[in-house]
């Protein structure tokens, strides 16, 4: 039991810092997986038209001077 009570002691007294570590990781997260650029740098892997499409310019086609 007075283990018990150690644990909550301490989470009680470490809460706050707990809190802005847990909406740091999830903020991380949400970066990570809807940042435009990030998700065309994954996408350059798998399709050849990711590069052209996230460069901006629009076309699906390359252009050649």
């Amino acid at each position: 039991m007075k283990l018990i009570k150690c644990i909550f002691t301490i989470i009680e007294k470490n809460l706050g810092s707990l809190i802005i570590a847990a909406a740091i990781l999830i903020a991380a997260y949400i970066y990570i997986e809807f940042n435009p650029y990030e998700s065309c740098k994954r996408d350059l892997s798998h399709n050849s038209n990711a590069a052209i499409i996230c460069s901006g310019s629009g076309a699906l086609v390359p252009y050649y001077d």
